[in-house]
């Protein structure tokens, strides 16, 4: 996926701390990509969507790695950032 990173605990990007899928919150809006961590103010790093290779793949395979029942592209309004 380029230089962000997925394991079964979370999502990484290069060298920065992963953000564990029990705390990551992930937004795309079309042009960047976001984590953020719960409890944390800052995003944990966000990311122009053109350095993401197969950015709608990820989406897809960190939505079933945190749990999520449905398929997360069947709600792309749920991942714009607010």
């Amino acid at each position: 996926m380029g230089q962000v990173s997925l394991s079964r605990q979370g999502i990484g990007y290069k060298c920065k701390p992963e953000a564990p899928f029990t705390l990551a919150k992930i937004k795309f809006n079309g042009m960047r990509f976001w984590v953020k961590e719960k409890g944390k103010w800052l995003d944990a790093f966000g990311v122009p969507a053109r350095q993401v290779r197969n950015v709608f793949v990820l989406l897809e395979m960190a939505g079933e790695l945190q749990g999520n029942t449905a398929s997360p592209m069947s709600n792309p309004q749920a991942y714009m950032k607010t």
